[in-house]
């Protein structure tokens, strides 16, 4: 299993993968597409780690995308592992 966590600020790496499974609410500019009703409408979509492999695989991800320079820009954040 592979989890990319996006680190936004000094924090621990336990942080970072409560914010992966955090509840993101997806409407304005980010509405979701129903197949359904056929129109765009607010939804909400989250992650669940039910079971585990046996090994899991982090990655960092330490650029930022800067839309107004249209550049990745490296974030220099520290991250703590306990």
């Amino acid at each position: 299993m592979s989890l990319e966590l996006e680190i936004t600020c000094n924090l621990n790496i336990y942080n970072a993968l409560d914010n992966f499974i955090i509840k993101d609410i997806m409407g304005g500019d980010n509405k979701i597409y129903c197949t359904k009703c056929k129109k765009y409408c607010d939804g909400a979509k989250e992650c669940f780690l039910n079971k585990l492999s046996k090994y899991l695989i982090i990655v960092i991800k330490r650029f930022k995308y800067d839309k107004i320079k249209i550049v990745e820009k490296k974030l220099m954040i520290t991250l703590n592992f306990h």
